[in-house]
């Protein structure tokens, strides 16, 4: 009887007591039972918090990468894509232009005969001059160097030969020619003769090279002989001169008088090397010819005051490096006679009129 009353009173006033009044007082009377309550009520208007802030962040940094990337892509590739195209058409028209350039140069006909060749053996060459002795410097100390074998050309290349060569295209015009064709050539330039000798497959000889072949197998001092005789000019009066050199016929001035070799200037390629009945220009054992005279001769090395005492390869081959002139050897028309070892000089761009050539292989 007594509980049914009670428990509807009490249940219906406390209800509008909490909607209406938010008082304190009101609070330590439902403590225990409100806790749950906030925690609801409070939950739903905080959630709206992170659902403002996706919006935010997103919107920012999507606009960002969509506006670099497509500024830097189309600017840099038209760029650099144009003038690539336009450059390649021009590598066609290149090697039509250089193609015609170089192939006119023609190879030795059939019709043509470079000189014989004769063969030194392997052997030791006595380079440059007695330590005593009054020469050059240039020529000292002397010393052996010991040569494998090797071709060189028998005679010196002659006029017909070298215009051989300038009609194929390969060398440049020698200047003025002295006598015939069988008459060495002169007037060429140190890279003339080397443009002749590449030519034929062949090459210039070094200074060694050039030196063996003229002091022959017992290294004489002259193509002729070790000592030039004692009556050098009664020997050439009576017996005929063992050389082309300057004498009585000779245009420049001179020393011996009473000696003609039969030339006044140039010999043909040859004609003093006979070995009976006495040896003239022609060395011993190699049988190459006109070494001593005729015309001084071109050779591969650069020269190099001090090579020989260097030792080698500098001896034989020279400095690797562009001196500013070349060596050439010989004694020729134009001179008296010389030793085999004396040693001259000349800018390679520079001409002489008794100064020729000849090949190496």
């Amino acid at each position: 009887m007594p509980t049914t009353r009670v428990e509807i009173v009490v249940a219906t006033n406390p209800l509008p007591t909490a909607t209406n009044a938010p008082s304190v007082t009101s609070a330590p009377l439902i403590t225990p039972p409100p806790t749950p309550a906030p925690v609801v009520t409070v939950e739903p208007p905080t959630a709206p918090a992170p659902t403002q802030v996706p919006p935010t962040a997103v919107p920012t940094a999507a606009p960002v990468a969509p506006t670099l990337m497509p500024t830097l892509t189309p600017t840099l590739v038209p760029t650099d894509v144009p003038p690539t195209a336009l450059s390649q058409p021009a590598e066609p028209t290149l090697p039509p232009t250089a193609l015609p350039t170089q192939a006119p140069p023609a190879a030795p006909p059939p019709s043509f005969a470079p000189t014989e060749l004769m063969t030194i053996p392997e052997g030791t060459l006595r380079m440059g001059s007695p330590n005593n002795d009054d020469f050059s410097p240039n020529e000292k100390p002397q010393h052996d160097v010991g040569m494998g074998a090797y071709l060189i050309e028998k005679f010196e290349v002659t006029n017909a030969q070298y215009d051989a060569c300038v009609a194929a295209g390969r060398c440049s015009p020698a200047g003025q020619h002295l006598n015939g064709d069988n008459f060495p050539v002169v007037n060429v330039t140190w890279y003339q003769a080397d443009a002749y000798c590449k030519w034929i497959g062949r090459r210039l000889p070094n200074e060694a090279e050039w030196e063996r072949a003229a002091k022959g197998m017992d290294n004489w001092n002259y193509s002729w002989s070790n000592q030039p005789a004692p009556h050098f000019e009664w020997q050439a009066q009576y017996n005929g001169s063992p050389l082309s050199f300057c004498e009585a016929s000779c245009p420049l001035p001179h020393f011996i008088q009473d000696v003609n070799d039969g030339f006044a200037t140039t010999a043909p390629i040859g004609a003093f090397s006979q070995t009976e009945p006495r040896r003239r220009d022609i060395s011993k054992g190699f049988e190459v010819a006109d070494m001593n005279g005729n015309v001084s001769e071109w050779v591969s090395n650069w020269f190099d005051p001090t090579a020989y005492q260097q030792g080698y390869p500098v001896d034989v081959f020279g400095p690797d490096f562009d001196t500013g002139s070349k060596v050439y050897r010989g004694s020729s028309w134009a001179t008296e006679p010389m030793r085999l070892a004396t040693r001259f000089s000349l800018p390679p761009d520079q001409a002489r009129h008794d100064l020729g050539f000849r090949c190496a292989q």
